[in-house]
Order: structure tokens, then C-alpha cells, then sequence
């Protein structure tokens, strides 16, 4: 009966440093997989803070982006209004121009008539000093 305690010693013996070597192996793998969750942790926290950040310059992006289109519309009206401004002293330049013109033909007008000698009427309705050509 010895023999058979000894080995059902050994066996129990065999078992409970099995039962440790597995228990340490758990706790290895447990340990192992909880760094691994706080490392996937920490990866995601980092994700989640590049996304709202991200996130944050788009916003200022379309802000940005609003101010541009506003700023542009500015300048295009600017250029219409600029272009309409220009065309409108064309038009005045052309009026002046022909206005200038039509005072001076109607001042060389005038002077010319001033300056031609007016005929006189005497007593008898007749008209003299005109020159009339009697040469034959």
C-alpha cells in the first residue's frame, strides 16, 4: 500500500503544480490582455481627441470659407459698381464733349455774324449796302 500512497502522493503533488503552472498562466493572460485594453484605451482617447479636433478646424474651415464668399461678393459688386461708375463718366465725358462742341460752333456762329457788316435800310425800305456787280 505504500506504493500506491506514494504514487497517489505524487499524482496529487503532479496536480496541484499543474493546477498552480495554469494558474499563473491565467493570471499572465489576464494581466496581459488588461494592458492591452488601457493601451486600446489610451489609442482611442488619442483617436476621439485628433477627432474633435478635427472636427473643431473644420468648423473654423467653413467659417473661414463663409468670410472668403463674403469678401469675394464684396469685391464682385465692388467691380460692377466700379464698371458702372466708369461707363457713367464716359457718358457724362461724351456729353461735355459734345456740349463744348456746339457752344463753340454756335460762338464762331455768332462772330461770324457779328462780324460780317448788317445791312442797312433806308427811309424808302430798301436795303444798302449791298454790292452789286454791274460789269458786263
Amino acid at each position: 500500500m505504500s506504493v500506491t500512497s506514494t504514487s497517489s502522493g505524487t499524482d496529487q503533488a503532479m496536480q496541484a503544480a499543474w493546477a498552480q503552472l495554469q494558474l499563473q498562466q491565467a493570471r499572465r493572460f489576464a494581466d496581459q490582455a488588461n494592458q492591452e485594453a488601457r493601451a486600446l484605451s489610451e489609442k482611442a482617447s488619442e483617436a476621439q481627441t485628433n477627432a474633435d479636433r478635427a472636427q473643431e478646424g473644420a468648423r473654423t474651415l467653413r467659417v473661414e470659407a463663409g468670410q472668403a464668399r463674403d469678401v469675394a461678393t464684396g469685391a464682385q459688386r465692388n467691380v460692377r459698381a466700379s464698371e458702372s461708375l466708369s461707363q457713367v463718366g464716359e457718358t457724362v465725358n461724351a456729353v461735355v464733349s459734345n456740349a463744348v462742341q456746339s457752344q463753340a460752333r454756335t460762338q464762331s456762329t455768332t462772330q461770324a455774324e457779328a462780324a460780317a457788316p448788317q445791312p442797312v435800310v433806308n427811309t424808302q425800305g430798301e436795303t444798302t449796302g449791298t454790292l452789286i456787280n454791274v460789269a458786263v
